[in-house]
């Protein structure tokens, strides 16, 4: 791992007889002989869009040598990284201007990512065809300022890029992967493709004129719990079937149970209105690490895409866009009610660290890590993020 811009520390388990360091495919460093390990200098400050190893023999007759990649991890705590690698603009993900599509990602340790555009957001392993994994598009995208990369394209690409869908293929030391970008704002079936849509433009007739009486303090605050499943999966649930379990269901008006001594009374939505209180906190409602064609229940908490909306809670998990206007709905009856919506999120952790899309485009920026370099548990989850460092924090923003 570097130590310091300009040094290496090498660690082994065996004296070693020499070694090489190489910056991409160039040798840039020899060394001789070490017990054990050595730090290893650098002629100028490391350029971390490089790919740098270290190369070493045990013996001077080996004819194969041991190769390992060297981690930044240490970099991302210095002054020189947080001034030249912080990007605080506000276009992250994706957005629009007028008739193009900018495509941004944060990856200053990456070597090369690729843009795929698909036309679906299923992947094989959804619909068993391996026609769903091709991508109808790929562009190598350009760096830009701060460790951002970019891709500018026309909306009149590919017969229109609205409603389709897009990855990016990042190359960095944890190898080469495919992954979700994680400023997307909504995605395909199981979270494995964003897609490119303006979710500004999916709205309710009326989403505009939402208002809510003014509260003065939060201890004004009548705060209920529910989880989205809860109020709509027992069989006494009398609504629409396909409602059931999803944002809708919440919604629904006109259900009730009757009981065998012949009392009737609302359920469902009609029931929340009876209770009085003026703000509903729904349990996790983002992406999670889940398969959303099922109908098992899940808490939650292992979050997948943090910005992109659960799809097992829309009636249709496939398009992204419904599960956006849906939850718009949602949010927009509560509303007429004068009840505010609270996002329950646990930004603490993900469902998986070394799988995430967060380390898989910067390795070891995103999660906090234990000397050894393994993941710390301080969640008790098996990862923890580290939410203090910037980037993290433009992300939160």
């Amino acid at each position: 791992f570097f130590s310091s811009w300009n040094r290496i520390e090498i660690q082994t388990n065996a004296p070693f007889t020499s070694y090489e360091i190489l910056a991409g495919e160039d040798v840039i460093a020899t060394g001789g002989s070490g017990n054990n390990g050595l730090q290893a200098p650098l002629t100028s400050d490391a350029d971390i869009s490089l790919l740098y190893r270290v190369r070493v023999k045990f013996k001077p007759t080996d004819t194969k040598t041991k190769i390992r990649t060297v981690l930044a991890n240490r970099l991302f705590e210095t002054i020189k990284f947080n001034q030249e690698y912080t990007y605080t603009g506000n276009d992250s993900g994706l957005t629009f201007n007028g008739s193009e599509a900018i495509f941004k990602v944060w990856a200053p340790t990456s070597q090369k990512i690729r843009l795929n555009i698909y036309t679906s957001g299923d992947t094989s392993a959804i619909t068993g065809q391996a026609i769903s994994d091709l991508p109808i598009g790929t562009y190598t995208m350009s760096q830009g300022v701060k460790g951002i990369y970019y891709q500018v394209l026309p909306l009149t690409a590919h017969r229109g890029l609205i409603g389709r869908y897009y990855t990016y293929t990042v190359t960095n030391a944890v190898g080469t992967n495919e992954v979700m970008d994680p400023y997307a704002r909504t995605a395909g079936v199981n979270g494995v493709r964003a897609k490119i849509i303006d979710v500004n433009t999916i709205q309710p007739e009326g989403w505009d004129q939402v208002t809510f009486e003014d509260i003065s303090s939060p201890t004004d605050l009548l705060v209920y719990e529910l989880h989205v499943r809860d109020l709509t999966m027992d069989a006494s649930w009398t609504g629409t079937e396909t409602n059931r379990g999803k944002f809708k269901g919440l919604v629904e008006s006109g259900t009730t149970y009757t009981s065998q001594d012949g009392i009737t009374v609302a359920t469902g939505f009609d029931h929340l209105k009876e209770l009085g209180f003026n703000a509903l906190q729904i349990l996790p409602f983002y992406d999670q690490a889940n398969n959303e064609l099922s109908n098992k229940f899940n808490w939650g908490y292992n979050p997948l895409n943090f910005n992109v909306l659960e799809g097992q809670y829309s009636t249709n998990p496939r398009d992204g866009s419904v599960r956006v206007l849906e939850f718009k709905e949602m949010v927009q009856a509560f509303a007429e009610q004068d009840v505010r919506i609270i996002m329950d999120v646990v930004y603490n952790h993900t469902a998986s660290a070394m799988g995430s899309n967060f380390n898989m485009l910067v390795p070891g920026y995103y999660f906090r890590l234990n000397q050894d370099g393994t993941f710390s548990d301080g969640a008790g989850v098996g990862n923890e993020t580290k939410s203090e460092r910037p980037m993290f924090r433009h992300f939160l923003s």
